[in-house]
């Protein structure tokens, strides 16, 4: 049931965003309708190949590779997993009405977040506060506390709370109890309201 929430807010973020590049596809014309039809193509093969056995071409892994490498899409890496970026560039040329609408299911998504960290776990949602506080006052902190602290905040993030989302085993984080401890009172002491 949780998992329901949170694939219905990725599918509100993707149908916008597939909206908003529809868009400007229909402004594209005969380019695109080419394109279309060799990537087709091109993906028929791929499929014919995977059917028959290799799993992926060489060109394949290549793609992926730039794709996973370059600067552009590369977002981040927390431990286990690469952050990738997601652009809507249509945006900016939608209707008010429209881009009213995006702002609202985005505001809702981001509310629903919280009601979803506070089902998955009864402290789940006290644990992801604390480490934000922590993280906002992070500046005090050593080097490698501060690294453990964004990981595991990312981790919590990425997650939905302290359980693997796919698997729903329990994260194993970088920073253990004394660590947490001791940047809680360090952000504390920095002016941090620890509730």
């Amino acid at each position: 049931m949780s998992g329901g929430f949170r694939w219905f807010c990725a599918a509100a973020v993707i149908v916008v965003a597939c909206s908003c590049c529809a868009g400007e596809r229909q402004k594209q014309g005969g380019e695109d309708s080419a394109r279309q039809e060799s990537s087709q193509t091109q993906s028929e093969t791929y499929e014919g190949r995977r059917d028959a056995g290799e799993i992926r071409s060489r060109p394949a892994r290549k793609v992926e590779r730039k794709l996973l490498s370059g600067a552009d899409y590369l977002a981040g890496r927390l431990p286990g997993c690469r952050l990738l970026r997601v652009w809507a560039p249509a945006l900016d040329v939608l209707p008010n009405g429209e881009k009213v609408l995006v702002y609202h299911v985005s505001r809702a998504a981001q509310a629903g977040r919280d009601i979803f960290f506070s089902q998955v776990h009864r402290f789940g949602l006290a644990t992801k506060r604390l480490l934000e506080k922590i993280a906002e006052y992070s500046g005090e902190l050593p080097p490698e506390l501060r690294k453990a602290v964004e990981d595991t905040l990312g981790l919590v993030w990425l997650s939905g709370g302290v359980y693997d989302a796919p698997t729903g085993v329990k994260l194993r984080f970088g920073l253990d109890y004394e660590g947490l401890v001791k940047a809680a009172q360090i952000a504390a002491a920095m002016g941090a309201e620890m509730d």
